[in-house]
């Protein structure tokens, strides 16, 4: 067996083992960890306040405060971007309606970050990418940022893809791919 097989199947191997423990607790209620208490009080708050008003009328802002009878008593929190509120409201609609539709976008999302990471590695050396992925996927901070739903699978995931980027941009490729990226 060469290295870069060996490489793959171990990167392969510890990717699998991570998903399944993240898989065994994807519908266990928040617990009172910091990304526990966003994911409940924050994301979940924002969907069921989407459900009860309609994303439209709430302007695609996350929830503060709201009160489900009365859609004129909202506080939206203006400082978070809408784009990460309206997918994970697009997967609570998708997926049913809890933690484990909020946690299965953001074990895509994982997904994401490791197939861009996986990309980014082999374009600089041979087996680098099982390697990079390997690393990435039994990162603690990867595992406790993938069964959360907030800002920070979506910060890994495009990380991940910034690094293809500027990597391809480094072994020459189009400097628009980086650009467009970016831009």
């Amino acid at each position: 067996m060469t290295t870069n097989t060996v490489l793959a199947v171990s990167g392969g191997l510890v990717v699998v083992v991570v998903l399944a423990f993240q898989l065994t607790w994807m519908d266990d209620p928040w617990d009172g960890s910091q990304g526990g208490e966003i994911s409940g009080a924050l994301t979940e708050y924002s969907c069921k306040a989407f459900d009860a008003h309609g994303w439209v009328e709430l302007g695609g802002r996350p929830a503060h405060f709201f009160l489900p009878w009365d859609a004129s008593v909202f506080r939206p929190l203006d400082h978070h971007p809408p784009a990460p509120f309206l997918a994970y409201y697009g997967a609570w609609r998708g997926f049913g309606r809890g933690p484990a539709a909020l946690r299965a976008l953001s074990l895509l999302l994982l997904m994401v970050s490791l197939g861009a990471v996986m990309c980014a590695g082999r374009l600089v050396a041979p087996g680098a990418g099982a390697a990079s992925v390997a690393f990435l996927a039994a990162a603690p901070a990867t595992v406790h940022f993938a069964c959360i739903a907030e800002g920070m699978p979506w910060a890994v995931a495009f990380m991940a893809l910034a690094a293809v980027a500027w990597v391809r941009w480094r072994n020459g490729g189009a400097r628009v791919a980086l650009v467009g990226f970016m831009g």
